[in-house]
């Protein structure tokens, strides 16, 4: 595949993938989310992580996860569970006070966000969004589009755990690659 059509399918420019490419400019959560997303890959499946012997085992050792960063837009997303291939994709997400991470899952899948820190407001597009403070939790099935906001004035730390809800399919995160970079790192 040409870089020209790259370009086309995802909307980040042919010169920019370039300079990634060469290792002469960083990218963006939200660009790579949407490589991702084109590739049909798990976020999980280009970081590396210990392999246990046991194939129904996964273990992350504290500090050897793979994170991805944005300061321009004030999110980290650490990836908790790294080997492709579960259904269960579980993502820490640190929220800098005002930023914003848009989801648009895929129907079938069902989410759970649980507060570790701060204050959160979680809105479906409609007039009455949900606001949830450290402790509180919320699980939703087929949520369409929404976004995920830190509404309060210290960084927030949120545990986003989606899955399918269909046996058998293979789900995508809350936090797809796409969902994070897609409307903020444009």
């Amino acid at each position: 595949m040409t870089l020209s059509a790259l370009e086309d399918a995802t909307d980040i420019s042919s010169s920019f993938l370039s300079l990634v490419e060469q290792g002469k400019s960083d990218i963006s959560i939200g660009r790579l989310m949407r490589l991702v997303q084109f590739y049909g890959v798990d976020l999980d499946d280009l970081v590396a992580t210990e392999q246990s012997q046991r194939p129904d085992l996964e273990v992350t050792r504290a500090g050897r996860g793979a994170t991805v960063r944005s300061s321009s837009e004030g999110i980290e997303l650490a990836v908790l569970a790294q080997r492709g291939g579960w259904e269960l994709h579980p993502i820490m997400c640190t929220h800098a006070p005002g930023a914003t991470t848009p989801a648009d899952p895929a129907p079938g899948i069902e989410c759970f966000l649980f507060v570790v820190d701060g204050t959160f407001e979680l809105d479906f597009g409609d007039d009455d969004p949900v606001r949830l403070d450290a402790g509180d939790s919320a699980r939703y099935r087929n949520p369409g589009s929404h976004v995920v906001t830190n509404v309060g004035s210290t960084p927030g730390r949120l545990l986003a755990v989606s899955m399918s809800s269909e046996r058998g399919g293979r789900g995508q995160r809350l936090f797809d690659p796409v969902a994070a970079v897609q409307r903020v790192g444009r």
